[in-house]
Order: structure tokens, then sequence, then C-alpha cells
């Protein structure tokens, strides 16, 4: 009685101190960690509770009540495993805030936060997170291979520009990233800055405490990291100092940072400057770095102590992508689809993914690592011309060689371990002897993985080049062409090998080399054979006489145990031997197992003592294998004991091969992705092609039989190819056609194909030629933000205006539609005057899906301009979508004709018919005053223009009249006259008064005329 009086007291206690509990974020979920001997769960309660219960266990009836009657607090609990996995998703995919609250005293009031989670801060999980995460990452939803980055970010605004000092970290692979951007005033740096690192979180200064001069480029902010799916923390003024001492944050920052251990990513700039360099040349980052220290808490755990790695980042030196188009190209799969395709499985297979976006069509990568690499090229594409094309040429080896191909993927990268997150924990001091064996093992594989590059037939066919090109010498009856054709070929694959052996195979040499006395040290401390036999990490017994000894004793315990086995299982007579089965446990030690049929046999046994009753059999022992058992424990705490300092010493000197572990996953990451996507390239039922890549300054993209990489992997799909050829004299396209025809695919296809090319895939074309593109921009869809309080309109206006601020000559835009979140005069108008823009002003790649038929005159006026259209059959019966895209603007409108074939009311009809007239006359001639008012304030801008380009024309000739009156009367002083016949005197006057005719000054020809008349 007094038990439950108490329980019923705490539990009161408990929803008392609940109530208190302040939650002003609807995205935060808290958890209470419950210990006992026995358990170890969790439970959420309130709103969280009843949220918990929908999401994750599709049912309210695991919901309990706690309290008194009147004040019940709902309750659910959680396991310790589905914790992992409500976690995985909260943090990751939904992008929640977590806090989890345990309870050390012995009064329920004692509840206190033991750890924090946000979806940019994960390193209070970190272990839980990616505890027995799968290496081979086909498993492993993409939000789980995305790292967590945070970002922070630095406003200044004057009257000129806008600057932004960003500063990035990813707490979990210990880097961080450091720039400055000048802005214009739609933040469309930033919004591709967001893009490209990939940020979930982002810290900004609070709201109530931002001054006047920067509340246009704070709210702007504040939408553009809406708009990339950022979530917003809020930091105070203190932790944002407009004024910092760089000389303090340096030496802040130099307590992380491994000096030893500089960045060797080529996606980012390495630090080959001392921090202070960085902040002098990044100084508006200063505080966002400031800020990004303090909220992580790095200089908080010493373990972090030199094990950051610190770079600075460019992000005009790789493609930029707006978040619109990073979301109308799908290039990832949203969130919310993502997790739809399972509401309990949170490591969705990559299969259902790959008709939905492109790293899920992409992502065959074997290793963690690839898969993060992959990531991280579809957010930053290249436009180097020269990485692309050796991208390409690995690419087109790995594709030609399936024997190499095959080989690394299934058996040296298929269980490949996540090496950088493995060299945190030597940093750190945290990794184990299973973590030593993992990387030795990664040495092993890479010598194979050089062993099978040097065997591949890339090789080989260097090798036998010059035998090959005397062969060829020597068959002289042989085709001229045939054989020029054969030293091409020999001579393309000559340059891929020469390309991967510079590339990877002596980089690797070199880094085993380096690595050499790691080698050599686990093959003398580290027990191998334990490990291969039975999977045990112990340090080798002849290191050590303790262990030695201990050793021995424990060879005599097992031989002791075995012999014993061998004599209870010959004990009982009605059963044979081969029917007891003798196992071993972490829990039991060795033990007895007979199926529940055969239990009947051992039954009653003197000396049989039963453990454990299950499906598979019965486990029992006896009292002296129960003796052995516990002196093989002993034996085998003492070795772990004394092998435990042994194996510090180990982590120590590993941790001084830190930066050859981060070389190796640099290069092992990249093979991964490149195998990938030759994987891809040959698994495909329709040809992916090696595009043909050319400078920005072409301004060339050509297709051929181009298909929508993603839409033609669906089940039940036949995909129908489409050409596109534009260039500088036709780059602005039309496209126009019914809804539902394929408008949209095709110009998305285009952008997913470029774009493809640029991170070194191939291309699902029959013939590919590209220019690189600078950026690639979208105006997609016609949705509005309700949240953001923005209408449709404002959300089509936004992102044209980022549009035309953004755009170069060399970009690639896409536009579906434009101009229909208003009114139809307003809306053509506006498409129009857009149109014209880009394509007379800028000059951008732009494919323009519309329904303005209208606009497709412009091709009449605008030389660079043309028009596509989707064309479809009519029938009697049906309106056939052909999905084929042609010449041309489309000529009809097919709604009332669908309307007619699901036989729609006639008198409805003929109704729509009759308005359709009126209302097309109507806006036609709208359309042709709209049409003529810009028309006119073309030609009254034109006209300005002209009248100030006579003027300027005007002063040229004066102040040119001026200087020949002065020459000619420079020259007429310079005639002696007095020494002169006059014919003579008359001939040089002629001379000098031609020369200043022939002029043709039209100032000096008004003055002869108006004054002297004709000179003759």
């Amino acid at each position: 009685m007094k038990t439950k009086k108490k329980k019923e007291l705490a539990t009161n206690f408990f929803c008392n101190f609940y109530r208190k509990l302040k939650n002003n974020d609807k995205n935060l979920v808290r958890f209470f960690e419950r210990k006992s001997d026995s358990s170890h769960y969790y439970t959420v309660h309130g709103s969280n509770a009843l949220f918990i219960g929908e999401e994750y266990y599709r049912t309210l009836e695991t919901i309990k009540k706690l309290g008194p009657k009147g004040k019940e607090l709902d309750s659910i609990s959680v396991s310790s495993q589905m914790f992992a996995s409500i976690l995985r998703d909260l943090l990751l995919v939904k992008r929640f805030r977590v806090e989890v609250y345990n309870n050390p005293g012995t009064t329920q009031s004692e509840w206190k936060i033991i750890k924090r989670g946000s979806p940019g801060n994960v390193r209070d999980f970190e272990e839980i997170l990616f505890a027995g995460a799968s290496s081979d990452s086909s498993n492993l939803g993409v939000w789980i291979d995305s790292p967590p980055i945070v970002m922070a970010i630095h406003l200044i605004h004057d009257r000129d520009n806008i600057q932004i000092g960003v500063a990035f970290c990813d707490s979990t692979l210990h880097t961080i990233g450091i720039t400055s951007i000048e802005d214009n005033s739609q933040l469309t740096t930033l919004e591709s800055v967001c893009v490209q690192i990939g940020a979930r979180e982002c810290l900004i200064l609070a709201s109530n405490q931002i001054g006047k001069m920067l509340n246009y480029p704070y709210k702007k902010a504040l939408e553009v990291l809406q708009r990339c799916g950022v979530i917003l923390t809020e930091r105070s003024k203190k932790e944002f100092p407009n004024k910092i001492n760089s000389i303090d944050l340096e030496k802040d920052l130099s307590i992380l940072i491994n000096n030893s251990q500089p960045s060797k990513s080529k996606d980012h700039n390495s630090n080959k400057f001392s921090l202070l360099q960085i902040f002098e040349k990044h100084s508006s980052a200063m505080p966002a770095a400031n800020t990004l220290v303090s909220y992580l808490g790095l200089l908080d755990d010493e373990q972090n102590n030199g094990t950051f790695r610190i770079s600075t980042f460019d992000p005009m030196l790789k493609m930029r992508i707006d978040s619109t188009a990073f979301e109308a190209l799908n290039l990832f799969p949203s969130r919310e689809e993502h997790f739809s395709q399972s509401k309990t499985q949170f490591f969705t297979n990559d299969q259902d993914l790959r008709g939905s976006s492109l790293i899920g069509l992409l992502n065959r990568c074997c290793t963690k690592i690839g898969s993060r690499k992959l990531s991280l090229w579809i957010k930053q594409p290249s436009i180097q011309l020269e990485e692309i094309v050796k991208r390409h040429l690995i690419v087109e080896s790995f594709v030609k060689d399936n024997d190499l191909r095959i080989t690394c993927r299934d058996i040296h990268l298929h269980n490949f371990p996540d090496i950088p997150r493995i060299n945190n924990k030597f940093q750190r001091g945290t990794a184990n002897l299973s973590d030593v064996i993992r990387m030795f093992q990664v040495t092993q594989e890479i010598i194979e993985i050089i062993q099978t590059f040097a065997n591949s037939e890339l090789n080989n066919e260097e090798e036998n080049e010059n035998e090959n090109e005397n062969e060829y010498e020597n068959e002289k009856d042989n085709d001229n062409k045939i054989e020029k054709e054969g030293e091409i070929e020999s001579q393309d694959n000559k340059g891929n090998f020469e390309i991967i052996k510079t590339r990877y195979i002596e980089p690797l040499i070199k880094i085993i080399n380096f690595l050499s006395k790691f080698i050599e040290m686990v093959k003398t401390v580290v027990d191998l054979k334990a490990y291969e036999r039975d999977k045990e990490y112990m340090i080798n017994c002849e290191y050590n006489e303790e262990l030695a000894e201990l050793s021995e004793n424990r060879e005599g315990i097992l031989k002791k145990i075995n012999k014993y086995s061998s004599k209870i299982k010959n004990t009982f007579k009605s059963l044979p031997p081969e029917k007891v089965y003798f196992e071993n446990s972490k829990s039991h030690g060795y033990y007895f197992r007979v199926t529940k049929t055969n239990h009947k046999h051992v039954r009653g046994h003197k000396d049989i003592i039963q453990i454990e009753n299950r499906k598979n059999g019965i486990k029992f022992t006896t009292k002296k294998l129960q003796k052995l058992n516990s002196q093989l424990n002993e034996i085998q705490e003492d070795y772990q004991n004394i092998q435990e300092d042994i194996v510090n010493g180990i982590i120590t000197v590993c941790q001084g091969f830190g930066s050859f572990f981060d070389q190796l996953s640099e290069i092992v990451s990249e093979i991964d992705v490149l195998l990938s996507f030759a994987t891809v390239a040959t698994e495909s039922t329709l040809p992916y092609i090696k595009p043909a890549m050319l400078p920005m300054e072409e301004q060339k993209i050509i297709l051929k039989e181009s298909r929508h990489p993603c839409v033609e992997v669906q089940e039940g799909v036949t995909f129908i190819p489409n050409d596109l050829s534009v260039n500088a004299n036709s780059s602005f396209v039309f496209i126009t056609g019914p809804n539902c025809f394929g408008k949209s695919t095709y110009i998305k296809q285009i952008g997913m194909i470029i774009l493809m090319a640029q991170i070194g895939s191939f291309v699902p074309c029959t013939e590919a030629t590209i220019s690189i593109r600078d950026c690639i921009l979208a105006r997609v869809g016609a949705g509005d933000r309700q949240l953001q309080g923005v209408s449709t309109f404002q959300a089509e206006m936004l992102e044209a205006s980022s549009i035309l601020q953004t755009a170069t000559k060399h970009s690639l835009i896409i536009i579906d539609e434009l101009g229909r979140g208003t009114s139809t005069t307003d809306g053509f108008g506006l498409a129009w005057a857009f149109s014209e823009h880009i394509s007379k002003k800028i000059g951008s790649i732009t494919l323009f899906a519309t329904h303005f038929h209208e606009l497709t005159s412009l091709s009449k006026t605008v030389p660079n301009i043309s028009n596509l259209h989707v064309s479809s059959m009519v029938t009697k019966n049906t309106v056939i979508p052909m999905y084929k895209v042609k010449h041309g603007s489309s000529d009809q409108s097919l709604g009332i004709r669908v309307a007619e074939i699901v036989k729609f009311p006639q008198s409805i009809i003929e109704n729509a018919k009759l308005k359709h007239t009126e209302i097309e006359k109507h806006e036609n001639e709208l359309k042709r005053k709209a049409k003529m008012r810009l028309l006119q304030e073309i030609e009254k801008e034109q006209s300005k223009s002209q009248k100030k380009e006579l003027e300027e024309e005007r002063e040229k000739q004066i102040e040119g009249g001026k200087q020949l009156i002065l020459d000619f009367l420079k020259g007429f002083e310079s005639i002696p006259f007095d020494q002169l016949a006059p014919r003579q005197a008359y001939d040089q006057l002629t001379k000098i008064k031609d020369e200043l005719l022939k002029k043709n000054n039209p100032f000096i020809d008004k003055i002869i005329t108006e004054t002297v008349g004709n000179f003759d």
C-alpha cells in the first residue's frame, strides 16, 4: 500500500514538473530516460506523446494516462531500439529538435537535460545515429547519408551592397568551412551556398536585436533560408558581436584545428594559410565562426582538441543551383516523400527511390563515403572542363572493363567501413581494437585494389601498345582507315589508364608506403588469427609475457571444455552425440542445446541445469561446465585488463596516421562514385553515353534522343526520347502544348542531363554535346507559400527577379509557366517582357514552357528565339499525347475538345465555345494593347537612347571640327604668300582646303555652307 502511494506521489510530482516546462517550439520533442536493473526505455508526454503514437506506432492505443483524474497527462513508452529509429527520423529527416531528460537523483523533481540535438547539431546522439549503420549504403536512406551541416551567417549592409559572412560545420566529421560573399538584393548567392553545402540549420542574430540597416536583408535572408528548408536558430548579440579580436578567435580555433592534417578535399580550397590570414580575407565571417563554436560547444569537450580541419569555400568555383531548380529537378527526394515510403523502416532501400530522385538513381555506391561524395557532387557540380572530362574518361574505363568494375565493387569495396568516422574516433581517443583491425583491413583492400588496377585490361593494353603498333606496321594489306581508328582507340585507352594511374594508383601506393609502419604494427601486436577464427579482438599473446602466460592457461581451459563437451554428448544413450549441440554465447559462455523434440532424452539427467527454453530448443549446462566457464572468464578479464593499456598505446600511434587515412577516404570515395556512374550506365536498358563537353564560351547544347533518367526507370513506363539543339543564335526556346503532354518533363530532363554531365556521369542520350553551364535557375509551378505569407503571384515574381539578378550568358534557365498567378493580360505582358530581356540582354540558354501561345511570335522579331511544341493526336473519341517535341509552335487548344470526349453536357460545351470566342477576342485586344504599350515604352526608351547618342555624336563632331579649323589656320599661316607667284599660292591654298574637306566633318560642312558658300 505504501509503495502504491509512493508511486502515485512520484507520478504527480512528475506531471507537475512537466507542465511547468516551457515549449514554444512545435518542432521540439522531449524524451525522458528511464532505467532499471532489467530495462532501459524512454517516455514521451503531452502533445509529444500523441505525435509519437500517431506518426510511429500508427495508433493511439499505446497512449496511457498519468496523474489524477481531470489532470491526466498523455504518456507513451518507447523502447531503446525504437528510440534510435525515431531519433534518426526526427533529426535527419523531419528536422526536429530533441531533448533528453534524466533523473539522477531520488526525487521526481530532479529531472535535468542531459542531451540536446538539432538537425545541424547531433554531437550528443552521434553514437546512436550512426551505430550499426551498414557499410553497404544501398540500404541506407539518402537523408542518413547527408552530413548534418549547421551554418551561421553574419549580415553587413550599407547603401551600396550586402556582405554576408558564412561559417559552417559538420561536427560528426570534424570539418569547418569559411566563406564571405557579396550578394544582391535577392540574396541569390546565399541561396546557392545553402544548396551547395547542404545546410540543415542556420544560426542567425535574434530578430529583436536587428538594427534598422539590417531590416531588409534580414527579412530576405529568412525567406531564402526557409525556402531552402533550413531551420532557423536565433542567437543573442553577445554571440554575434560586430567586433571580434581576430587573435582571440584564432587562438580558440587553433585549439580545435589539427595543423598536421590540412584539408585534402578537392571540393574546398585547402587551408594553405594561417587562421589569421583566412580571417583577414574573410573578416565578415568572424562573428559567424565565433557563434558556431559557441553553439556547438566545441571548446567544452577536450576530445575535440586538434581534431578539426578548416577550409575556405568559394561558391563561384562550382555550378550554382537555386532552391527552385534543386527541388524541380528532383535531385534529392523530399523529406516527406522519403519518409512516406515506410513509416517504421527508416533505412529504406534505394530501389524505391530511383524513380523519384537523381541521387536515388545514381547512388549505386558501395560505401558510406562514396554516398556522401555523390551527394556533395550533386550539390556542387563542377564547372572545370578538364576535371569533368577526366571523370568521364575514368567512367568510360570502368564501363569498358567489366572485370575491373565488378571486382572493385563486389570484392574490394563491398564491406568498406566509414573511414572518416573511424579516423575521428582515433583523433578523439575513443577508438577500440576493432577500429584498428577495420583500418588494417582497409589497407589490405587498398593493396588489392592497386593490384586489380595493375592487372586490368586497360594496363595490359598499354603494355602491349608497342607490340600492337609493330603488328600494324607489318600488316601492310590492312585498310589505312581501320588502322588509324585502331591507333586512336589504343591511344584513348592509354590516356584513360594514365589518368587512373596518376589520379589513383600512384597516390595510393604512396599512402600505403607511408602506412607501412601502421601495417607492420598491427601484424605484430594484434592477434589477427583470433579475429579470423572467432571474431575476437585480442592483442597477440607473443607481444607480452603476461599475455603469453594467460593465453597458455586459456588454451588449457578450452581443451578441458572441449574434452568435457564430448563426454557429456556421449552421456545420453538414446540420443546420438551429433544431436547434442555445443555452442558459445556472450551471455552464457559455453553451453549445450537440444531441440524441443529431443528434450525428453536429456530431461531428468542428474547433472543437467536448464538455462533457457526457446523456439530453437532447450539450452542447458552443468556445474562443471559452469566452473570451467567461470575460470575462462577470469582469464579473459585479466587478458582484457592487460591489453587495455597496449590498445591505448596503439590508438595513440594511429592518431599520427590520420592525414593518410583522410587521403585514402578521398580517393576511395571518388573511385566508388565513378564506379557507381559506370554501373548505372551499363545496367540501363537504354544507352547512356559519354557526353562531349565544351567550354562555356561555346554556348551550345545538342542532345539526341534524350530521356528523363528517373521517369524512364519507373515501372510500366515506355519513355519517348526527344532532341534539343541550341546555340548562341538560338539560345531561347519556347515550348508550347496542352497540359500533361510532356512540356515540364522535357525541360526538366534537359536540366538533369546537364547536371549529370557536369558531375562526371554518362547521360541518357544517344548523342550529347554540352557547353558547361555556370548555374541552373528555375521558375517551376504556380504554388504559393502560405506559411511564409507569399501568394502565388508573389512567388512567381520573387523567383523571376532572382533569375534576372543571377543569370549570366553561361547559365541554363528553366521556366515552367510564368505570369499565371495574375490576370491574363498582366501575366502575358510580364512573360513577354521577361522573355525579351533574357533573350536580348542576357543571352542565357533558356527553356520556357508556356500556355501563352502568342509569345511564340517573339521569334519573328528576336533572332535567337525559336519555338518547339509537344505533339498530340486528336481522334473522334480521345486526345492522345504523343510526348514528342517538334519544331514550331502549337496551333490548337484542346481544353473544350477534352470536355467533349468525356461527355460534358452539350449545352455546356456550346456555351463554353461561345464564351471562349468572346474571351479570346477580348484577350486578343487586351494583349494587342498591352503589346502596343510595351512597344511604345521600348520605342520611347530607344528614342531617348538615340537622342542621347546623337547629342554625344554631335559633341564629338564639334570638337573634331574645331581641331580641323585650327589645323587649317596653321596651314594657311605657314604659306609664304610674299615669296610665291599668285598661281603657286592658289595651288597651296587649294591643297589645304581639299585636305580639310576630305575629313567630311558635318560641323565644318555646315560652317562652310552657312558663311562662305561654295569654296570654289
